[in-house]
């Protein structure tokens, strides 16, 4: 907070010095002008054109059976491969919740029933 209190009211003018220093050579206020306009992103656009879409958790394992296919195809890399498994284990939680939700559901539904 000490420093956004220091700066405050100059960041414009810190970043037009900057962006002077860039356009006069200076290397170092280039990559600081870069760094933070265009920052270099922090994974890949993976594209797999025979990905099928998960609608269920049946569509699990076969995904985690083309993700290891994959990595051994040299196609994405082991690491990329637990990025995607990790948004599929999220989907399987999910998936998993709704199961729950919908089972009480019906259970409460049968206990009113019989409380009838």
């Amino acid at each position: 907070m000490a420093v956004e209190a220091l700066f405050a009211g100059e960041m414009e003018a810190i970043a037009r010095k900057a962006i002077e220093l860039a356009l006069a050579g200076d290397t170092v206020a280039v990559r600081i002008v870069l760094d933070r306009i265009a920052p270099l992103p922090r994974g890949r656009l993976i594209k797999l054109p025979d990905w099928q879409p998960l609608n269920s958790l049946a569509d699990v394992p076969p995904a985690i059976a083309r993700l290891c296919d994959y990595v051994a195809g040299g196609q994405i890399t082991p690491e990329e491969a637990m990025s995607l498994a990790s948004i599929i284990d999220k989907f399987t939680n999910a998936c998993g919740m709704l199961d729950q939700e919908n089972r009480i559901a019906a259970l409460e539904e049968r206990l009113s029933d019989a409380a009838a």
